[in-house]
């Protein structure tokens, strides 16, 4: 099972384009291995700027992908702890930690798991970008991309994967 919203979408463009071809190429790994993701970014600036941001509110949050629900995330991550994973771990959940709680989820104070493996190292961006490859990557876009593509016998390959590229 998986919980990735983007699930369908990538079934419905897997199966417009095997109406034309047997095998397709992908973009995954990409952000994984040149840092694309906003939260890398996000994660410097928590270098620098934490203490400050954390002294800001955190904000309502409106549509997801606006720049006041981008912020509001953001001073939740600082206010996450001074540890980068932490930081890391509350930018990845989609669910605030009282959402997760009003779902009934209460086995622990802290109703988000923490990450395992993160590697210590001095600047968390690398860090962040390993953690990816090693767990985000594999475990939930790959899989995704694989299980929908599977489903319409389409075959997905990732070159930016390739060994001689990363």
């Amino acid at each position: 099972p998986t919980a990735d919203s983007s699930l369908l979408p990538t079934y419905w463009l897997c199966r417009a384009a095997r109406e034309h071809v047997t095998v397709a190429l992908s973009g995954d790994g990409g952000d994984e291995l040149f840092g694309g993701y906003d939260r890398y970014r996000a994660l410097r600036l928590i270098a620098r700027c934490g203490r400050y941001l954390r002294l800001l509110p955190a904000g309502g949050g409106g549509e997801p992908r606006s720049s006041v629900a981008r912020f509001s995330r953001l001073v939740r991550a600082a206010r996450a702890g001074p540890e980068p994973a932490r930081q890391y771990r509350r930018m990845i959940y989609l669910f605030s930690e009282q959402q997760i709680r009003e779902l009934g989820i209460t086995a622990s104070d802290d109703p988000i798991p923490p990450l395992t493996d993160w590697p210590a190292w001095p600047d968390p961006v690398p860090a962040a970008m390993r953690w990816d490859l090693k767990h985000y990557l594999p475990h939930v876009l790959l899989r995704k991309v694989d299980r929908a593509s599977m489903a319409v016998a389409l075959e997905v390959r990732c070159p930016l994967l390739d060994q001689s590229v990363g």
